[in-house]
């Protein structure tokens, strides 16, 4: 597993980790906004219930307080003595009992149909008469017997004879408390995802280290055994040429240097593959032309096209710049039209393009030929390292048989820049599709 894989996963287990996080603390906080709203409503509703039945009552049932019988007063009680029983909490503390919100300002309004309407307010002084009266009026005519406007919560009862009394609590201090609980949460919510972050990321880095270091030591290795390589793969070419000097050409010695100059591309691949896979330093990396430079790097596999007896097009949008490394494009270039000259239907065709990518950022290199039998065909096994799957390339001798780390190479590659190469396949054509993007000077 190369470094630029291993920060792939870290980041993805940074969002990962973010996200759940995020939603268990979303939930917690919905869950006691939610349940604190409804609880407040929910008690006002029950204040409401209390004051329309007492002191609405004698309104409605056309009374005076010294008519009231003793039956209806001894009713009343045991009334408010449910009530109050319904009010306590199971836990033994409630902070919204109906002593504490009878101290809250509400204001009475009396409308019978025939006569003047009559208000009564708990403070002088809380609103003005005309207003209250605007409001009661409002709220009589929506035809909800329950409900709120701003901070005004109310409630109001008719009798047979279409006499109305209205209730109407001012809860704006309740209010400011909801609001301010809201705003509490979501100071908390940015305060433990931010720690969140910052612990995730820092417990991750400490996981992938020993990762990143052991992939390093893995590149490494490559580099240092491809280079102890080529002393010994000099030497055997050596010996193989001065042979043939004394003794002649032979099926032997041509065998031999074959299989030495096939050992001679894999080192370079994979010299290529562990330089691949390291960032890319600010060496080299400048405002580059990627149009001119694959088309520079295209145009002399037009001989080998033509050997082939295929069919090589390009199309290069011209003027399409970006920060780049000129060298890691014309390797990624090289890579995919060799693959998709070495991997052609007889007779087919291969086209390379080039766009700019979207809105203006980057660009889109894309790289097909014809494959009539990639129907089936599992294509992510394709960026695997030294995998060939030679008969359904249909390779027909060693003479274009790969060392399977091509497309692992282009892979890389394309990472670098941000991107991830994919890969589609539709009637009988097979397309390498590379998005890329500026890299930082």
């Amino acid at each position: 597993m190369d470094t630029q894989t291993i920060e792939r996963i870290r980041r993805h287990f940074i969002r990962s980790s973010m996200l759940a996080v995020g939603i268990v603390i979303l939930s917690l906080g919905f869950v006691v906004n939610a349940g604190q709203a409804f609880t407040v409503r929910l008690q006002i509703n029950e204040t409401l219930n209390y004051m329309i039945s007492h002191e609405g009552r004698d309104f409605l049932t056309g009374r005076s307080g010294s008519e009231t019988t003793q039956a209806e007063q001894a009713e009343s009680e045991t009334e408010m003595n449910r009530k109050e029983d319904l009010s306590r909490p199971l836990l033994g503390y409630n902070p919204f009992t109906l002593e504490r919100l009878s101290n809250f300002t509400y204001f009475t309004v009396e409308k019978p149909v025939s006569g003047t309407s009559r208000i009564r307010m708990s403070k002088e002084g809380m609103i003005e008469e005309e207003d209250a009266l605007e409001m009661a009026e409002a709220f009589l005519a929506s035809g909800s017997p329950r409900g709120f406007q701003g901070f005004y919560f109310y409630q109001y009862e008719k009798n047979a004879a279409g006499d109305a009394f209205l209730i109407c609590i001012d809860y704006q201090e309740g209010v400011y408390n909801l609001l301010r609980l809201f705003s509490w949460s979501l100071v908390g919510l940015i305060l433990a995802l931010t720690v969140t972050y910052l612990l995730v990321r820092a417990m991750s880095g400490r996981i992938v280290r020993p990762m990143i270091e052991n992939s390093r030591r893995q590149q490494q290795f490559i580099t240092n055994a491809s280079h102890e390589l080529k002393t010994p793969l000099a030497v055997i070419r050596s010996n193989t040429e001065l042979q043939e000097m004394l003794n002649g050409e032979s099926e032997w010695t041509q065998s031999t240097l074959k299989q030495v100059d096939r050992l001679n591309g894999l080192v370079q691949n994979l010299v290529m593959i562990a330089r691949s896979q390291e960032q890319e330093s600010s060496q080299g990396v400048e405002d580059t032309d990627i149009s001119a430079i694959i088309e520079e790097t295209a145009k002399p596999f037009d001989a080998l096209a033509q050997t082939e007896k295929l069919q090589f097009t390009r199309s290069i949008a011209p003027d399409i710049h970006m920060v780049a490394n000129g060298s890691s494009i014309r390797t990624l270039t090289s890579v995919l039209v060799d693959n998709a000259i070495k991997y052609c239907d007889a007779g087919g065709s291969v086209h390379v393009s080039l766009e700019a990518g979207h809105r203006g950022k980057g660009c889109l290199l894309s790289v097909s030929n014809f494959y009539a039998a990639g129907e089936n065909v599992d294509y992510t096994r394709f960026f695997e390292r030294f995998y060939r799957e030679d008969q359904s390339h249909h390779v027909d001798g060693p003479e274009k048989k790969g060392y399977g780390i091509g497309l692992s190479l282009a892979q890389n590659l394309c990472c670098l820049y941000g991107g991830t190469i994919s890969v589609r396949w539709k009637d009988g054509v097979i397309t390498f599709i590379c998005p890329l993007n500026s890299l930082k000077k």
